[in-house]
């Protein structure tokens, strides 16, 4: 007899033995007890989770002549024929192959007949949702008006493609991915039926790599006892699979943080000359710093990490912050979706980690407001002036006790609060009792002030007029319609333009902007009769020094 792969000969035959699916199996054993078992189920998870093997046991649960507790015997002539696959009442049907209106006009043909031997005809269409739609639509009528002894069970792993309207006739259960306890569990189990010896960390590593699903655990394992007969150990585990070692992420992770660019690129050389692939190398460090990065927010480790990783994080824990792993990851995960559109990934990959090594470290700014971190500002010569109208707007932070350059996060530039700034560059104050007519006496030097603020702002004001000030409310005609630019404009910077008035004239007043719709301008810029007064205005002034022109005629 032919070898028989391990996830076939250790396929499970009752409800019971099915691992990680207790709430469907429970459901569809109560549904045979009350007799209260539905025409049409669907079976949606993700891979190797027991999904066919589940709709087999309720075949053969259904159609077994002796049953035992709502399980088939599996010694019958029929739970025998449907283990082997050649039991005429129960069909099994690749929707991956068979996905045309013509393979589902013959299954309905086929359907009308009863069943020959058992008590139910149970069609089991794997891969559903590969069915084209014509197929799906031929499907409707039968699958909502089954004759009674007629059952459909459809399997699949894309559940969302699969007709709104084919899943409203029928019952469906998600299948959940089996945890990694539970496939240790299976696979010891198997190792130990098959007298093959084991450690515990080659089995924790085969079910990691599973990802949820025990068929992908027991091919790998049947992949490694094919490589070591007698013996399964890690190191046969790592070479099957091309895993890499906890160490080698540890130490890039070290060196990443620290901002050791040489011995990055030297672990980088060494990790790829031992044969492993950059795709591995990469997914692999960064499943090492998501575990990480959830036991320094403090979930229980299970089967993650190592005892070198865990103490290296409990040794640092006062150093290690969050934020940094996170970036750290969040760099990752985009490098690691681009990876394979790059045609030369090696130095894509060497250029991601010299990236990291450069990232700056996180800075609260609580600390940096208290003064615990020390503050160094680059100046720019260029930047000289911008610099000087607002204080206190440092981009750079250097920790003395690291060698890399700290970045502060912009939005300390926003905490610094608004009429603090104002109050810095606002030369002009008034003082005594304010009025409509003050005001507007005083107008131009108000919006000369105001320009060397926000120039945009003295721009819009400046061909405005005063209707009036009461109640501490100051109302300023615009002229033009109400949606127009100008108006729009001003009131989109309307909080900061109260906040300039409030420097000005030491007291709080509301602003409204009403558009006189008049069509021409009441207040006109000042007419320019020559080139000194081109210069002159503060428009100009403006356009000159960002453009770097000059005034020619």
């Amino acid at each position: 007899m032919s070898y028989q792969v391990l996830s076939r000969k250790f396929r499970p035959q009752k409800f019971e033995e099915v691992i990680g699916q207790n709430h469907v199996s429970r459901t569809l054993q109560n549904a045979i007890k009350l007799n209260r078992v539905a025409h049409g189920y669907i079976f949606s998870g993700p891979r190797g989770v027991g999904k066919t093997t589940m709709a087999r046991i309720l075949a053969k649960a259904l159609n077994c002549k002796n049953p035992e507790d709502n399980n088939p015997c599996g010694s019958c002539t029929n739970c025998l024929e449907i283990t082997d696959g050649r039991n005429m009442d129960v069909l099994e049907i690749d929707g991956a192959s068979n996905r045309g209106i013509d393979d589902i006009r013959e299954l309905r043909e086929s359907a009308k007949y009863p069943p020959t031997s058992g008590k139910f005809r149970v069609y089991i269409i794997d891969e559903v949702h590969m069915l084209t739609k014509e197929a799906f639509n031929a499907l409707l009528k039968t699958l909502e008006e089954p004759a009674p002894y007629v059952i459909f069970i459809l399997a699949t792993t894309d559940q969302h493609k699969i007709p709104a309207t084919i899943i409203s006739r029928t019952q469906r259960f998600d299948f959940k991915r089996i945890s990694v306890a539970n496939i240790i569990k299976q696979m010891k189990m198997i190792l130990e039926n098959e007298k093959i010896s084991y450690d515990d960390d080659s089995l924790i590593l085969i079910a990691l790599k599973a990802d949820g699903g025990l068929r992908d655990a027991l091919s790998v394992l049947d992949q490694v006892i094919a490589f070591n007969e007698s013996q399964i150990e890690i190191d046969t585990v790592r070479s099957v699979l091309g895993v890499v070692e906890s160490s080698v992420f540890l130490n890039l992770l070290k060196e990443v943080l620290a901002g050791n660019k040489l011995c990055v690129l030297n672990i980088i050389d060494k990790t790829l000359s031992d044969g492993t692939a950059i795709t591995d190398l990469v997914s692999g460090f960064n499943d090492y710093v998501r575990n990480c990065l959830v036991v320094t927010a403090g979930q229980q480790n299970l089967y993650h990490l190592d005892d070198h990783s865990l103490e290296w994080l409990k040794t640092n824990k006062s150093d290690l912050d969050i934020h940094d792993l996170l970036r750290i990851m969040e760099m990752s995960l985009k490098f690691e979706t681009t990876l394979r559109h790059l045609k030369q990934p090696r130095i894509g990959l060497e250029s991601h980690f010299l990236k990291l090594t450069a990232m700056d470290s996180s800075v609260s700014i609580s600390d940096l407001l208290s003064g615990k971190i020390p503050i160094k500002v680059d100046e720019d010569p260029k930047e000289k002036k911008k610099t000087n109208q607002i204080d206190q707007t440092p981009e750079l932070v250097e920790n003395s006790s690291n060698s890399h350059v700290k970045k502060i996060n912009e939005t300390i530039v926003n905490a610094v609060p608004e009429v603090e700034k104002l109050t810095q560059s606002a030369d002009l104050k008034f003082d005594g009792e304010v009025s409509s007519e003050i005001i507007w006496k005083n107008w131009d030097k108000i919006v000369g002030s105001i320009q060397k603020v926000n120039a945009k702002t003295s721009h819009f004001l400046e061909i405005c007029t005063i209707a009036g000030y009461q109640n501490k409310i100051l109302n300023i005609e615009v002229p033009g319609k109400k949606d127009g630019f100008k108006i729009k404009n001003l009131n989109n910077d309307i909080s900061e333009i109260e906040n300039m008035f409030r420097t000005m004239f030491g007291q709080s007043m509301r602003i409204k902007f009403k558009a006189t719709n008049s069509g021409s301008e009441q207040k006109t810029v000042k007419k320019v009769d020559s080139i000194k007064d081109i210069k002159n205005h503060p428009l100009s002034m403006e356009v000159l020094e960002k453009f770097e022109g000059e005034i020619l005629r």
